[in-house]
């Protein structure tokens, strides 16, 4: 059997399509993810904005956010395990109804209701949030050559952050047009619709069933790689959560705070380019090498944002400063794929997202106490600097990334 990080032979043929230069059947779960994760990255606001209908304070309501947070932490990892071990399709068809079915009560609770009872069902929401990203990046990994799969990761990152701007967009406008309640419908029959054609897919049916571990319990035994690419990810997710509340606080000081969603739109635009700039370098120079330089490359264009002393220079400095990160997503998921023990792909993916939104949340929390205590601009070097942390922790580490892209 092979081994998770090897990597099969790339096929070429008549009988494999072929949509911008990549393989058909990958773009299809690579759009029917996307399309999932739109009402899905909206869902935190939409919380927020809930709770406030529902008459609560500002205080419960982040807490509320923070609940679902908190759940999609916990719950990515313990449903990765249980997709390795009985496949895709019953596990996300379990969770996704589980999801729904707690966005749709959010939604019926009266006004004035005890705030446990809407912080639990947002938890739970979070819990059983269905891991598609996660999902088709284990597909991927199991049957894409490395160049094709460096390919789609790229691809992937950079989609990734347009469903940050989509989400606000759709879910968040309907909210704010139509109300919180049908708001939360909306994104329940969305997320339900979409993940059960992503799970009836034949990619997503026939993905492999190799772990025998228990779906409860601890993840022992993943290589130390895992937990350096784990640490690498939860570093970057504290330095943006740092940049969200420093662009606002900076943004209200150069009297542009409607214009905070442009901004936070323009960085997302520039990951978007530079993740389809990389399309074209999908499979040079070592991946490794590649995830230091891009982390080093954030550090330098977030302190030149720290700079900026207009909204304009804001707004184009921002737009520099996106630009590296979706190819540093690129080489550090397929690093973590290749990390992966076999027969635990999914739950290996679902940890590396897992550190990700823990550090985010960190990191906002971070924000908001250094918001307080210092100048806006030295929020963003303060986000800089973290940033280089993660480069030089990468760069220590080198040699076991480096031993595992050479697997």
């Amino acid at each position: 059997m092979e081994r998770a990080g090897s990597r099969p032979m790339e096929v070429r043929g008549p009988e494999t399509r072929q949509i911008l230069g990549l393989p058909a059947t990958a773009v299809r779960t690579l759009v029917l993810g996307f399309l999932a994760r739109v009402p899905a990255g909206a869902l935190g606001l939409v919380i927020v904005l809930h709770g406030l209908t529902l008459g609560q304070t500002y205080t419960v309501s982040g807490l509320m956010a923070a609940a679902y947070a908190l759940g999609i932490a916990v719950g990515a990892p313990v449903v990765g395990r249980g997709i390795d071990r009985w496949g895709q399709t019953m596990p996300l068809f379990a969770v996704t109804v589980v999801a729904a079915a707690m966005m749709v009560g959010l939604s019926a609770l009266p006004h004035g209701i005890a705030p446990a009872v809407p912080v639990a069902l947002a938890a739970v929401t979070g819990l059983t949030q269905p891991p598609l990203a996660v999902c088709a990046r284990a597909i991927w990994n199991e049957r894409l050559g490395p160049v094709d799969l460096s390919r789609m990761l790229s691809l992937d990152a950079s989609l990734q952050e347009v469903t940050f701007i989509l989400g606000p967009l759709t879910v968040v406008s309907w909210a704010t047009v139509r109300g919180t309640h049908e708001a939360l419908g909306l994104a329940a029959g969305l997320v339900l619709v979409l993940t059960t054609v992503f799970a009836l897919t034949p990619e997503s049916r026939t993905a492999s069933r190799r772990s025998s571990r228990p779906v409860m319990g601890t993840p022992s035994r993943f290589p130390a790689t895992v937990w350096i690419l784990v640490a690498v990810t939860f570093t970057v997710g504290i330095a943006i959560g740092i940049l969200e509340v420093a662009v606002v606080r900076r943004s209200a000081q150069l009297d542009a705070s409607h214009l905070i969603g442009v901004f936070y739109g323009l960085w997302a635009t520039g990951s978007l380019v530079g993740g389809l700039v990389n399309l074209r370098a999908a499979g040079r120079g070592r991946l490794a090498g590649r995830l230091i330089v891009f982390l080093a490359a954030l550090a330098l264009t977030h302190l030149i944002v720290a700079a900026a002393t207009t909204s304009l220079v804001l707004g184009l400095t921002l737009l520099l400063a996106g630009l590296p990160a979706a190819p540093m997503f690129a080489a550090f998921y397929e690093l973590l794929g290749r990390s992966a023990p076999e027969g635990r792909v999914t739950e290996v993916f679902a940890w590396g997202s897992t550190g990700s939104m823990a550090g985010v949340a960190l990191g906002t929390a971070t924000g908001g106490v250094l918001a307080d205590a210092i100048s806006s601009r030295g929020n963003i070097v303060v986000c800089a600097a973290v940033l280089g942390l993660a480069s030089l922790f990468a760069l220590v580490c080198r040699a076991p990334l480096t031993r595992v892209e050479r697997r």
